[in-house]
C-alpha cells in the first residue's frame, strides 16, 4: 500500500533469516577449523620428511 505502515517480516521469514545467520556463523567456524587442521597436517608431513 502506498502511504501505509511499513510491512513487517512474517515470523517464518524471520525464523529463516535467523537460521541462515546461524549457519553462516557455523560455516565460518568450520572454515577456521579446517584451516587449522590443514596446518597441523602440513606440520606432520614436514616432520616426517625431515626424519
Amino acid at each position: 500500500m502506498l502511504g501505509g505502515p511499513p510491512q513487517q517480516a512474517t515470523p517464518a521469514r524471520t525464523h529463516i533469516q535467523k537460521t541462515l545467520a546461524g549457519l553462516q556463523v557455523q560455516l565460518a567456524a568450520d572454515v577456521v577449523e579446517l584451516g587449522l587442521l590443514r596446518l597441523r597436517q602440513t606440520e606432520r608431513w614436514i616432520a616426517v620428511i625431515r626424519t
